[in-house]
């Protein structure tokens, strides 16, 4: 018969097991294992080896702790990477941080210039939004009193 359950012991029976919300039994978790097992292939990939920036993402990735020729390798990665392509602007004051330099006297200059601007604008908004605030309080006071 077609829709006749599978026996505990097969994938099938391990899913049912899930979807109804149990634990499933020892043999269709066994069943479920094979399964994955015969499933898997072994990937040729070949995993960076220590003293390389790699490795030092890898020991990252897995929670370990970094070893010092991969603190090493990462950090005159950072030393010698590329500088901002555009100096005097926010973009490339923000670039050297990432890039983990101190920022250029250009770059930090365009970086305060850019936050004087932005302090400007929020307190702009922010007054705008008092003054709508009160209007839309004395528009409701109108109608309530009406």
């Amino acid at each position: 018969m077609l829709n006749e359950l599978k026996p505990c012991g097969t994938t099938a029976a391990y899913q049912r097991h899930l979807r109804a919300g149990e634990e499933p039994c020892d043999q269709c978790r066994q069943a479920r294992s094979a399964y994955t097992r015969a499933r898997y292939i072994p990937s040729d990939r070949r995993l960076d080896p220590c003293g390389t920036p790699g490795a030092y993402q890898r020991h990252l990735r897995r929670g370990e702790e970094t070893c010092q020729a991969c603190r090493a390798a990462f950090a005159a990665l950072k030393a010698n990477a590329p500088g901002p392509s555009k100096h005097g602007t926010n973009g490339g004051y923000r670039m050297h941080l990432q890039a983990g330099q101190i920022p250029c006297e250009a770059c930090r200059e365009a970086a305060r210039e850019y936050q004087r601007e932005y302090r400007a604008r929020r307190a702009g908004a922010e007054e705008r939004s008092r003054v709508l605030d009160r209007l839309l309080a004395e528009a409701w006071a109108e109608v309530t009193a009406s």
